[in-house]
């Protein structure tokens, strides 16, 4: 990634949600869902920010979806760009302007701890482009099977609609809470996040990696490592896992006290999203 300078203040995971990065060959951006108010009364608009601190508020680029915003009734859609395509907005139906169109150069980051684990079945996506013709996605998966996938980047669960030259995201609203049979109680909303307050716990389903899973942030703990410190809980090692860095995981310190975590039975499950 590149270096970064005057990056935007004052976003925080915990309280504001997660941002999402993309490598592009112009620029790295990292895209951030909601405008916000630093600690010094500063105000940032939501969209996407280069190394440089360009803001742009929409930004696409070919075979990778990004979030676009109708700046006239603020409707969010996923967007895949395409040469000689126009997006519309999908609920006013008016023209989104784009402020960048990029060229994708690599994949897009997945944080989470699964990302570290060995990856037993490799696949190899073959793109065919025929002028004139559709796109048309070929996925082998060695030796025998193929299928063709649509990547998202939303957070909740969501259903996709997909026309000749674009794919729109619905999402459907969070539950306002969710009853955790480990600690025997209901935990609600607290902004993009359900919060525990008995255990100080912050918790999300995160299904930005494949597959999905929980990740846990522990004022304490978590707030020892800044922007970072989501953990995940590790069913086959039984052992904490923290993000020191970006898409940097490992054991969680011996000094902390991990007697009174708590953590669903198991990482990947969940019947929410």
């Amino acid at each position: 990634m590149r270096p970064r300078t005057n990056q935007p203040a004052g976003w925080v995971t915990s309280r504001h949600g997660h941002s999402i990065r993309y490598d592009f060959r112009d620029h790295d951006y990292i895209y951030y869902p909601h405008s916000w108010t630093d600690a010094d009364g500063v105000e940032h608009d939501e969209g996407y920010y280069d190394e440089n601190g360009v803001h742009y508020r929409n930004v696409c680029a070919a075979n990778t979806q990004t979030m676009l915003t109708c700046e006239f009734c603020g409707t969010k859609s996923l967007w895949e760009w395409k040469e000689g395509t126009i997006p519309g907005c999908s609920s006013c139906g008016a023209q989104i302007k784009i402020d960048k169109i990029d060229a994708a150069v690599g994949k897009n980051r997945g944080s989470g701890m699964a990302s570290r684990k060995p990856l037993f079945i490799m696949l190899f996506i073959y793109l065919g482009v025929t002028i004139g013709m559709p796109l048309i996605y070929l996925s082998f998966l060695l030796p025998m099977f193929a299928f063709s996938s649509i990547k998202s980047i939303t957070n909740n669960n969501h259903r996709e609609q997909t026309s000749a030259n674009r794919t729109v995201i619905t999402t459907r609203a969070m539950p306002s809470s969710v009853f955790v049979k480990e600690i025997n109680r209901t935990c609600y909303l607290d902004g993009d996040d359900y919060y525990d307050k008995e255990t100080d716990c912050w918790f999300w389903f995160n299904t930005d990696i494949k597959p999905g899973q929980w990740q846990y942030w522990y004022e304490g703990i978590s707030s020892d490592f800044g922007d970072y410190g989501w953990m995940e809980y590790d069913d086959d090692e039984s052992l904490w896992y923290i993000e020191t860095s970006e898409g940097n995981w490992i054991k969680l310190p011996e000094k902390y006290d991990t007697s009174k975590l708590w953590h669903f039975e198991d990482m990947y499950a969940n019947d929410l999203y």
